[in-house]
Parts: C-alpha cells; sequence; structure tokens
C-alpha cells in the first residue's frame, strides 16, 4: 500500500516524495487521546461536517506538517 497524506489538500506520498517521512494516526483504542488530537489537528471533516472518522488503520500525516523538534520531544516523553 503506498503511503501518503490524509491532510486535505497534501498531496504528499511516499513514491513521488521518499525524502519526506510518514506517521500513522494512533490507534483509537491504544491512543485515543493522541488520535482525537491529530484528527482534530487535522480539521479534514466528513460528508455531514463532522470531525473526520477514517475507517482503515493505514493512515499517514507526512512531515511536512509536524515541527520536527516538536514531534521529537513529544514522541520520546511518552
Amino acid at each position: 500500500m503506498l503511503k501518503s497524506c490524509c491532510v486535505v489538500f497534501c498531496t504528499a506520498n511516499k513514491l513521488t516524495n521518499y525524502e519526506l517521512k510518514f506517521y500513522i494516526l494512533s490507534n483509537k483504542h491504544k491512543e485515543p487521546e493522541r488520535r482525537t488530537k491529530w484528527l482534530q489537528a487535522i480539521r479534514r471533516e466528513d460528508d455531514q461536517g463532522k470531525l473526520w472518522n477514517p475507517r482503515t488503520k493505514h493512515v499517514y500525516v507526512c512531515s511536512w506538517h509536524f515541527i520536527t523538534f516538536m514531534y521529537i520531544i513529544l514522541h520520546f516523553c511518552q
């Protein structure tokens, strides 16, 4: 499966942007708070205008949408 960014209007994918990192959206059962924060930050809506809730576990956000230093701190302080 080709990794591609789920952020609205972002066209990044691993095939054409091989230098980017792709971070997987947290599991809704293991890390529900982090998942909700990411979804709120993405600001993607479903067809009814509600917060988007992806139906697949293969959802990625590319590194263009992160401040590298902040991700490192948040990732390693868990």
